[in-house]
C-alpha cells in the first residue's frame, strides 16, 4: 500500500483563487504544464471539486490528451 505525501489542489485550475493571487485564473496551457512536472516528480494525487469553476473540466482535458498520465482524483461533491 502506498501513502500519498502531497497532494495537489487544482482550486486555481478553475478560478482565480488566493488571495495573494494577482495574474487571476490559470490559463489551460499552465495547468497542463502543471499537471505534466508534477507527474514528472511523483505527485499522482489531484483534490478538486465542482465548486472549483472549470477545474473538473480543465481535468477532464488533460486526462484525455495525456491519457498515459495516471492521476488519482479526490473530488468533493455538494449533496445539499
Amino acid at each position: 500500500m502506498s501513502i500519498e505525501k502531497l497532494i495537489l489542489g487544482t482550486v486555481q485550475f478553475g478560478l482565480p483563487y488566493g488571495i495573494n493571487n494577482q495574474t487571476g485564473q490559470l490559463s489551460k496551457e499552465s495547468v497542463f504544464k502543471i499537471l505534466n512536472l508534477a507527474y514528472e516528480n511523483g505527485i499522482t494525487l489531484l483534490d478538486t471539486a465542482g465548486a472549483y469553476g472549470q477545474a473538473e473540466k480543465i481535468l477532464g482535458e488533460y486526462f484525455s490528451l495525456y491519457k498515459a498520465k495516471s492521476f488519482k482524483v479526490i473530488t468533493k461533491l455538494d449533496l445539499s
